[in-house]
């Protein structure tokens, strides 16, 4: 319920995706993700980390997304403790148990938006370079234009020639 609100407040034309609004969304659905663990039957746990991991990847910021599992990890540790069987002879086991696999989802929680992330940097730079190489060809297009009229003008005759020197469109 609580991602379907943010998802609706998000969609709103009025509201721009800046990153301080990114990370309020980030920070939030974490909030509603813990919020949702608590009194989550053990074997609907996964779930809560499917969803953690899908928020890190769509926050946008690996580093703050996993900034916030950090901080929000022991929470989550508590709250799986709670709901854990009460064994007075296993408690410690049990909590070393959840604090080391609250660990190793966090890390590897942070390697894979980590990873996401900086393929979609070299996404974003490689648009950029084809958007910067079709700005040079069609500068080079407008300047070809305008030597190919000057040439029509002072010349009697033009023939292009291709690299190998054959021509490449018939004289005029």
């Amino acid at each position: 319920a609580a991602a379907n609100f943010v998802f609706k407040e998000l969609r709103k034309p009025g509201v721009p995706l800046t990153p301080q609004c990114m990370q309020r969304f980030t920070l939030v659905m974490t909030g509603a993700t813990l919020v949702f663990t608590v009194g989550l039957p053990r074997e609907l746990l996964p779930a809560g980390y499917i969803a953690r991991i899908v928020l890190c990847g769509l926050s946008g910021n690996a580093e703050f997304a996993t900034k916030v599992n950090v901080v929000m990890g022991p929470f989550f540790v508590l709250s799986h403790f709670l709901q854990a069987d009460p064994d007075p002879s296993r408690v410690y086991s049990q909590l070393m148990s959840m604090l080391v696999n609250e660990i190793t989802a966090v890390s590897l929680m942070g390697m894979a938006v980590s990873i996401f992330d900086s393929k979609e940097y070299q996404i974003e730079a490689a648009a950029l370079q084809l958007e910067e190489k079709v700005e040079q060809l069609r500068a080079a297009e407008i300047s070809g234009y305008a030597a190919k009229r000057l040439l029509s003008v002072t010349c009697d005759a033009i023939v292009r020639l291709n690299d190998e020197l054959r021509i490449a469109e018939p004289g005029r």
